[in-house]
């Protein structure tokens, strides 16, 4: 009986000291299970980061204006500046030039097919001795003469004014360059230049006006035919002799259309909603197709970038939850989520290395400005897993 008693004593004092060793292990257990979900949270830094745009040249110009300052608010579709497709003057005469020498020689050869068709249809008309015929054969060559007249007037009428716009930018141009004042060299360049902008303009102005008779005249004319026509019908002869002409004439009328297409300024809109943080080129520079003009940024950030150390790249999830912090007075707290995991390691930007000589790589992911959180484009912020 008392040996029995003594292994019971015995067997409780082992129980007594095995119950803390248990309660150790498990404790120490839960704090290392602790320490694993710790190390397996993230809580990284981020750049707060919006749109930016560089607007570019499409063709080969002169800036005519920029309409915008540095660090202005511009809304989206609002224009940015105006780009003319002319240039130097001495760069473009030989241009003008061989575009009239196209208009001339197409207005030379309507004139002989007017010719041709008057001879032709004098002599038909002098063999049937109609009425009929010659009247309407009057009115059809008043009609090409008249056509004639306003092709005439436009083929002058385009060269000049593309002289007088680059005389304009001329004077402009040596107005800003000069001092007309002290400078007596420079009053009587500044006098020439005006002068010759003048005598121009009035000579555009005159043809202008001649255009507009001309035009009316031939208004007038094709009336006066189409009402004749509707009394009685002409021979189908003239109207086969005169097809050429009147195409001829729309192809005229096309190239003097594309003449004013290419003339037209092209005008640069601003992407986005903004503000413009670079002016790379003034207006008077002459630029090329591809060259920056400006940049414009969003004044609030759409998104924060923020990459995770290669040790926790696969731990974060698209749509996980984060705690975003900005570090002011008093710090900024709100909450959101990622929208985009990068698909590889890559480059950290040096910004956020904790060495300036020790580059640091991660896993980009981008996450959603909450509305609530004011940022600037640029600034860090805080970001740590839920």
């Amino acid at each position: 009986m008392k040996r029995a008693g003594n292994a019971i004593l015995r067997h409780g004092r082992l129980s007594l000291h095995i119950v803390p060793v248990l309660v150790w292990l498990a404790a120490l257990a839960c704090v290392v299970q602790l320490f694993n979900l710790q190390s397996q949270r993230f809580e990284v830094l981020g750049i707060a980061q919006g749109r930016t745009r560089q607007v570019q040249a499409t063709v080969t110009g002169r800036l005519v204006n920029v309409n915008v300052e540095l660090f202005e608010e511009v809304q989206a579709g609002q224009v940015l500046a105006t780009l003319d497709t002319l240039t130097e003057t001495e760069h473009l005469q030989p241009e003008i030039e061989a575009e009239k020498a196209v208009y001339e020689a197409e207005i030379q050869r309507l004139e002989a097919e007017v010719n041709s068709a008057h001879d032709l249809f004098t002599l038909q008309a002098a063999q049937r001795r109609t009425e009929l015929s010659d009247r309407y054969l009057e009115l059809s060559m008043e009609v090409q003469k008249a056509h004639r007249v306003v092709l005439e007037l436009k083929a002058m009428l385009e060269p000049d004014r593309i002289m007088l716009a680059e005389l304009e930018l001329k004077v402009k141009s040596f107005m800003a360059q000069n001092s007309i004042e002290q400078d007596n060299a420079a009053v009587y360049n500044y006098k020439m230049l005006q002068l010759q902008y003048d005598a121009l303009a009035k000579k555009i102005e005159e043809n202008d006006k001649l255009l507009a008779k001309s035009q009316q005249d031939l208004r007038k004319a094709e009336e006066q035919r189409e009402a004749f026509a509707k009394q009685q019908p002409p021979d189908a002869s003239l109207d086969r002799t005169l097809e050429p002409i009147r195409r001829a004439i729309v192809v005229q009328q096309k190239r003097i259309a594309e003449l004013l297409v290419k003339r037209e300024p092209v005008v640069l809109r601003a992407p986005f909603a903004g503000l413009v943080s670079e002016i790379v080129h003034r207006a008077g520079e002459v630029i090329l197709p591809g060259d920056a003009v400006l940049t414009i940024s969003e004044n609030k950030p759409r998104e924060i970038a923020a990459w995770v150390s290669e040790s926790q790249a696969n731990v974060i999830q698209k749509d996980m939850r984060v705690r975003l912090v900005k570090n002011s007075e008093p710090p900024q707290i709100a909450y959101s989520q990622v929208v985009y995991l990068g698909p590889n390691v890559e480059l950290v930007p040096q910004r956020l290395w904790d060495s300036p000589d020790t580059p640091k790589w991660g896993r980009r992911m981008l996450i959603g400005v909450h509305p609530d959180l004011k940022l600037l484009p640029g600034e860090i912020v805080g970001i740590r897993q839920l």
